[in-house]
């Protein structure tokens, strides 16, 4: 979480590790592949409207995946729509690059979540916002 000297909140985010996938599968699902033990997710993004497009969140996540206690995680998961520019920049900056996208389908208030590999048409898409 970010504040300001007034302590307001104007970033906020959840990291998750592996040794807590069966919370995660209990709160959200089978939104979220299983984690690997050098995997995390971070998941719930929000920076404030008044502080958009300062570059809070590329920031943020840089300074929490530099604590100790992530120093182990080789990969970071997250889900970004992908019509949400600046959040595809800001982890970009931070070195993220896509490798999977999580698909949802709804058959009768049934929802079935699949994740399927980018392909490099995908890919070279990714790097081309309008």
């Amino acid at each position: 979480m970010a504040t300001t000297k007034n302590e307001t909140t104007i970033y906020r985010h959840w990291i998750f590790k592996h040794d807590q996938n069966e919370r995660v599968a209990n709160y959200f699902g089978d939104l979220f592949p299983k984690l690997k033990k050098d995997e995390a997710l971070i998941e719930g993004v929000f920076t404030h409207p008044d502080y958009r497009g300062l570059r809070v969140m590329p920031n943020a996540i840089h300074k929490t995946l530099t604590q100790h206690q992530y120093t182990s995680i080789n990969r970071v998961i997250v889900f970004v729509d992908e019509k949400n520019i600046p959040s595809l920049k800001g982890f970009h900056r931070n070195g993220f690059k896509p490798y999977i996208i999580r698909q949802e389908k709804w058959l009768f208030f049934r929802r079935k979540v699949s994740f399927i590999p980018i392909t490099s048409e995908m890919e070279h898409n990714y790097f081309n916002w309008s």
